[in-house]
């Protein structure tokens, strides 16, 4: 996935930047996002560029397991895939051809082929959503008077996947942590009320709550999840 490379790209570089200060210095400019940056100094194009940042193995392992996985499972199979499902499957209202001809019978099948988004769909909901995670927590920053404050990383982009592939199969069972079963839409409903309260406790005015969730900007998430959302083909 064209996707999971450019991420991959940007994290080598933020990775040789460690070494190199003049790179930092480019990195944080161009590949950072925060209200001072994009009102003040009109680097609207890091809305963009950030939401392909990682400095952390960690982050970007996440991130990237969660965007093969559910991307890969809201796109069309590939070429070949896509071929050998369609041989395996019987064609509606076709001669049951591999019958002798005496026991042959005329059969109606309906094939239920699980629904797909194409790939204008999924660029569309991809970069919306994290343009949108990145306005809403910069936007957010501003007003809290932490306009200096970077936010970096695909995870609104990757959110707002997630959404999208749990309203197109919200009966399909997933593992959280791989442990605990949940139906996709269960799943849905669990990242909103997290990410909801990890942005109350995470911008409240009493230090000791905004302590009690990790540097994780889940007002990003929401941005992300709401974009997917509205914009995702019903």
């Amino acid at each position: 996935m064209a996707l999971i490379a450019t991420n991959t790209a940007v994290f080598g570089m933020w990775k040789v930047s460690q070494r190199h200060a003049g790179l930092a210095k480019f990195m944080w400019t161009h590949f950072a996002c925060s209200f001072h940056g994009v009102a003040t100094e009109r680097r609207v194009h890091t809305l963009v560029t950030s939401a392909f940042s990682h400095q952390t193995p960690l982050h970007f392992g996440i991130n990237m397991f969660m965007l093969w996985h559910f991307g890969s499972a809201v796109l069309p199979p590939s070429n070949h895939d896509a071929s050998s499902f369609r041989r395996r499957q019987p064609i509606q209202g076709g001669t049951s051809s591999w019958l002798p001809s005496s026991m042959a019978k005329q059969h109606r099948y309906v094939v239920h082929e699980p629904r797909t988004l194409d790939s204008r769909e999924f660029a569309k909901i991809y970069a919306t959503s994290a343009i949108a995670s990145s306005v809403l927590s910069a936007v957010v920053s501003g007003l809290r008077g932490m306009g200096h404050v970077y936010s970096i990383g695909a995870s609104g982009a990757v959110f707002g996947v997630l959404t999208a592939y749990c309203i197109m199969h919200p009966e399909r069972e997933l593992l959280l942590y791989g442990v605990l079963p949940l139906t996709a839409d269960e799943m849905l409903k669990l990242s909103v009320a997290v990410n909801g309260v990890g942005s109350v406790f995470q911008h409240a005015q009493h230090r000791a709550l905004a302590a009690l969730v990790p540097n994780v900007d889940f007002v990003g998430h929401l941005g992300g999840q709401a974009a997917a959302y509205a914009i995702l083909p019903k």
